[in-house]
């Protein structure tokens, strides 16, 4: 079974709100001027790549293929990978934290539900509890 993933503004919303309470905590706490500025700019240059990555990077997977002994990931430039499922993959009706190992690497990807329709996320849900 084949699982489209797009686009998910609340991934989006999730990041920047993180990066928002980063800022406020640093901007809150009694350091020096310039240690407080390079904390900033470094959340900041944070905040920049992170959502460089979700919305133009290559790491991220457009589909899952979820067979009975396999697991195929798609990446956004069309590359096909084998994977296999972690037991660290959390699975919660608010969202999937999907882990997942290629070629000896550990990858984990945060999947909500607005980035697949009601019925897939539900479905993708329950084949990855009983995976």
């Amino acid at each position: 079974m084949s699982f489209d993933i797009k686009f998910s503004p609340s991934y989006l919303v999730m990041l920047v709100s993180v990066h928002l309470f980063a800022l406020i905590a640093v901007a809150s706490t009694n350091i020096s001027l310039w240690i407080g500025v390079a904390l900033w700019i470094i959340v900041l240059v944070s905040l920049f790549y992170q959502g460089y990555r979700y919305t133009r990077g290559m790491e991220f997977w457009k589909n899952v293929q979820l067979d009975k002994k396999q697991l195929t990931l798609t990446d956004r430039r069309g590359d096909e990978w084998d994977a296999v499922l972690l037991q660290q993959t959390v699975v919660t009706p608010i969202c999937i934290v999907l882990c997942v190992k290629i070629e000896e690497r550990k990858l984990c990807q945060l999947i909500f539900p607005d980035a697949m329709q009601v019925d897939a996320f539900r479905a993708f849900r329950v084949r990855l509890k009983f995976y």
